[in-house]
């Protein structure tokens, strides 16, 4: 596609500025949310304004590889989004103009780089000194010395000496001033562009700290201080910080940092290295604003490695001063007691393994760390969330696990009243557990308000709300997650999954292609774009990821029977029979995996025979469910009990769940 637009970077239209670089929407100086394909799409239009840029033209400009996507409902959620960003409207455009079958043209009138004159200096201004003899002879206080002098003053009192050296310092003064107020007026200037630009950080990202002690198996050292530097920043200022799932995904790489900025919709980041020799370690730290790649902040931190945990808090500490947002009650939440520094390493591995999502990993090195110091609180908090995540995946059964995560829930919040993970766990649990919904919002409200950028605050707040029924407010919490983790696949699907539910097809669409584009092989996301395209009616691209997920699963040959009857039946009775098929082969694993002594859960169960529509075995294990605490006892509203709701069985177990009254 030829580019005939502008050449400057920056392109200015009415009140709108966009980085052709870095894809990045202004609106009066305040960012305008926008991301992928939808700021892809604008920088289409802009570098060609008043043409018609056609659908073909941007397929191959977002997808040049002829990948399959369902390339229609991406651009029009596409427009959609900058639609929405400027206000316009389709019906009378002021922006962005369709042609119905052909494509779109930006019609707003785009500004000419303005060439800016201002009363404050730069950086590299000069002011030059005045040369000028009469300039001078004319500044107050100062004689003109072309006059002569009169008799009078041949022999000069006292006075008249002062007067005239008077006249003398007010000239070296105000020459002085001269000279110094172009050095003052860029030191002020200086330093109110750095609060402007602090100021406008309303979300940050600590990158990966590069390793530069020569040591690779200190890896996991410099990896743990970037986790425990985003939580303890989390936890000390207002200001969002992305996650540690997000930013992981940028070690080792060399993407521009406006770029990367741009992907993670943050304005800040923190870079920065970690030195470590013998007993002795040094942490340097930088914060740089992304736009400009202006330098905001800078320091080194250095001591024996005894006080490592220490000095990262205090790292957090400072930059939290420095963004001059500091959460309430922020220095409640500082370490207690010193922690030795082989528990603390063993608490940074556990918080690495959780993050990737190896639960039963990250106990066995939060368990070490609590043997290593039996007071230390923050080992605890995460020896109880490992344990309510390994229920969730239901590798154990909840009668294991909800005991040991409750014990190390209470035992962390004695050390530490205001332990997150701690409190996570307990609202977990009375969730789960208590089905006491009323208790556990209490306590995911008490986590969100101390640490904003809790993502599995937000994330299970939302399935607890999910679960009450109350998908508009699970919406918004799950909406929070993402915006605190956007890299994580479990954030991404379940903000998916409420759009879903909140009928909002195509924004789910969208965000489950954006799970896919981390993982595609992703067995959730595809089951869900199949709902999200039978619900629009889409049932031929259905089919195609139908039939990829029965390929994921291992079956290609009910994949195959699966297309040669889609023509002569149609897609909802070929798709039944298929999913029958493929269900029925899932059950026999599940049963031969309990028949070889492994746990599978009641819930498991539960719900494979409800896709089967088989009620009696339905039936039974919701029974089981409810004597073991299943989770699926939480989840009764889900439509896959919808054809036994009226049965008087189902509805006795109902009314044995508080959540339903």
């Amino acid at each position: 596609m030829e580019t005939r637009g502008p050449t400057d970077r920056h392109v200015r239209f009415r009140s709108f500025e966009f980085d052709l670089k870095t894809h990045e929407l202004h609106n009066r100086g305040r960012k305008v949310a926008i991301r992928g394909h939808a700021a892809k799409v604008l920088a289409a239009l802009l570098e060609n304004p008043g043409e018609v840029v056609t659908r073909a033209e941007l397929r191959k400009r977002l997808w040049p590889d002829d990948t399959f996507v369902d390339f229609e409902h991406i651009l029009n959620n596409s427009i959609n989004r900058l639609r929405e960003a400027f206000s316009d409207e389709a019906a009378a455009p002021r922006y962005i103009q369709t042609l119905p079958g052909l494509g779109y043209r930006f019609i707003a009138s785009i500004d000419q780089p303005v060439q800016t004159t201002s009363a404050l200096p730069q950086e590299n201004d000069v002011v030059p000194e005045s040369t000028d003899p009469k300039a001078i002879s004319e500044m107050p206080g100062r004689q003109n010395v072309d006059q002569p002098a009169s008799e009078d003053i041949r022999q000069p009192s006292l006075g008249s000496f002062w007067k005239k050296r008077t006249g003398w310092i007010t000239v070296i003064v105000l020459a002085a001033a001269c000279l110094a107020t172009p050095v003052a007026i860029t030191a002020i200037y200086k330093r109110t562009r750095r609060d402007r630009m602090l100021a406008d950080i309303h979300a940050i990202a600590v990158l990966p700290l590069a390793n530069v002690s020569g040591d690779s198996s200190e890896e996991y050292l410099t990896d743990g201080l970037t986790e425990e530097l985003i939580s303890d920043l989390g936890r000390s200022t207002l200001v969002p910080v992305i996650s540690l799932t997000s930013v992981m995904r940028y070690k080792n790489r060399q993407d521009s940092l406006p770029a990367l900025a741009h992907e993670l919709s943050v304005d800040a980041a923190v870079e920065g290295n970690f030195q470590h020799a013998q007993n002795h370690f040094r942490i340097s730290a930088r914060l740089i604003a992304a736009p400009s790649e202006t330098q905001l902040w800078s320091a080194a931190y250095e001591g024996n490695m005894s006080e490592f945990p220490e000095m990262v808090a205090r790292i957090a500490t400072d930059l939290g001063a420095v963004l001059g947002r500091p959460a309430p009650n922020q220095s409640l939440r500082s370490r207690a007691q010193p922690v030795s520094i082989d528990a603390y390493e063993q608490y940074l591995r556990g918080q690495l393994l959780w993050d990737s999502g190896q639960a039963q990993a990250a106990l066995r090195h939060f368990q070490q760390a609590v043997a290593l110091q039996p007071s230390y609180a923050a080992a605890y908090g995460g020896i109880a969330k490992a344990y309510c995540r390994m229920a969730i995946q239901q590798l154990i059964p909840p009668a294991e696990a909800n005991p040991a995560a409750s014990a190390a829930a209470e035992k962390a919040l004695s050390l530490d009243p205001h332990n997150s993970d701690a409190h996570v766990a307990l609202a977990y649990l009375f969730t789960e557990r208590d089905w006491d919904f009323d208790r556990a919002e209490r306590e995911f409200r008490t986590v969100i308000a101390e640490d904003p950028g809790s993502n599995v605050g937000h994330q299970w707040y939302s399935y607890d709300l999910h679960c009450k029924g109350r998908h508009r407010e699970a919406l918004v919490q799950a909406r929070l997650a993402v915006q605190a983790d956007p890299g994580s696949i479990i954030c991404l699907r379940s903000y998916g999954e409420e759009l879903l539910d909140n009928g909002k097809y195509d924004e789910a669409i969208t965000m489950f292609f954006d799970v896919l584009e981390f993982d595609s092989k992703d067995d959730a996301a595809h089951s869900d774009l199949i709902e999200a395209y039978e619900k629009k009616g889409k049932f031929d691209l259905a089919a195609i990821e139908f039939d990829k997920r029965l390929r994921l699963h291992g079956y290609p040959d009910i994949a195959e029977r699966f297309h040669r009857q889609l023509p002569q039946m149609g897609y909802e009775k070929a798709a039944n029979i298929a999913a029958r098929e493929s269900t029925l082969r899932d059950l026999d694993q599940l049963k031969k995996k309990a028949a070889r002594g492994e746990y599978v859960s009641a819930s498991a169960f539960a719900y494979t025979y409800a896709q089967l529509r088989d009620r009696e075995n339905t039936l039974k294990w919701l029974e089981t469910a409810y004597a073991t605490d299943s989770h699926v006892m939480v989840e009764l509203r889900e439509s896959d009990f919808d054809f036994i709701r009226e049965d008087p069985r189902f509805k006795s177990i109902w009314d044995k769940v508080p959540f339903a009254h």
